[in-house]
């Protein structure tokens, strides 16, 4: 009987390890697991134009998830803080290897699926892409890419 009590605490024992070994696990698989962005970059533009930008995903498994687009606005000192100038958002569907647009394309088409544009005035940006992913059975993951700082410069018209 003893044998028995004491063979049923420690199966119970290796299945409570077991099961926080894999809560663990699953809590600190990186997002990377299901998504990467692989490249994020937006080129300079002139006052009012829809900056190109290359923006390369891979898509390792299939989830679901929201993202959401913020462009910063700084000073001439790219070290004070930006303010978000214009933003972005929406919900999709990862397909793992799926088909993807062009990797470059317009920073319109990224703030919105229907190209709402952002106008630029002169100054200097930055873009910054956050995807909360909501894979099954796991906590939502975060996969997050700044883009480099590009450039509005003053229009011909204007005086700097």
């Amino acid at each position: 009987m003893k044998t028995a009590m004491v063979g049923t605490m420690l199966g119970t024992m290796l299945a409570l390890f077991g099961y926080a070994a894999i809560q663990t696990w699953k809590n600190y698989l990186p997002a990377t697991a299901w998504m990467e962005i692989t490249e994020f970059h937006v080129d300079d533009a002139q006052p009012g134009d829809d900056p190109r930008i290359t923006y390369a995903r891979t898509f390792k498994a299939d989830v679901s998830g929201t993202w959401a687009v913020n462009v910063l606005r700084y000073r001439n000192d790219k070290d004070l803080l930006g303010t978000i100038y214009c933003a972005g958002s929406g919900v999709a569907t990862y397909k793992k290897d799926r088909d993807l647009p062009p990797t470059a394309t317009k920073l319109s088409w990224l703030m919105r699926r229907e190209g709402r544009e952002c106008y630029f005035e002169p100054g200097i940006y930055r873009a910054v892409v956050t995807v909360i992913l909501s894979p099954d059975g796991y906590p939502t993951k975060v996969v997050e890419r700044e883009s480099n700082y590009f450039l509005v410069p003053p229009g011909k018209d204007e005086q700097p």
